[in-house]
């Protein structure tokens, strides 16, 4: 018996996710865990990790045994998901005081209107900005 870790690297939704349970249940003497956060797959067994790499291919996605050399590289990229997280508050606390000290006009006004119409496209980069991938998993899903 062997405890193997995969790494998902296509899966965008709890779809997916479902698709691949659906996948490795065919597979007996096996007991396995998705973690769809981290894009692992977690399997307990007597099996060849190119049968569950098989499995998963032909659910249509992709596994790669994690290995002691490669681990680096599937860990999540922390770092960069906490600056983004802090560009989100950042844009967030701003312009909530903003909001709440009435510093910004209101749209009955024509300079309302473009303050507003710039607050709105500066909204819209910074939720590309930090949950783009969020969006593109969706859009690709």
């Amino acid at each position: 018996m062997y405890n193997k870790k995969f790494k998902l690297s296509d899966i965008h939704c709890a779809s997916c996710v479902n698709t691949i349970n659906k996948a490795l249940n065919t597979i007996p003497d096996i007991e396995f865990e998705i973690n769809f956060a981290n894009r692992q797959l977690q399997v307990k067994g007597n099996i060849n990790s190119e049968a569950i790499i098989q499995a998963v291919r032909q659910a249509g996605y992709t596994a790669i045994l994690i290995t002691d050399s490669n681990h680096e590289q599937t860990e999540p990229p922390v770092k960069s998901l906490l600056i983004k997280m802090g560009v989100a508050i950042a844009l967030g606390v701003v312009l909530l005081l903003m909001g709440w000290s009435h510093w910004l006009p209101g749209l009955n006004v024509d300079p309302g209107r473009v303050i507003w119409g710039s607050v709105g496209l500066v909204t819209l980069a910074a939720m590309w900005y930090c949950g783009g991938s969020i969006y593109r998993g969706a859009w690709q899903a």
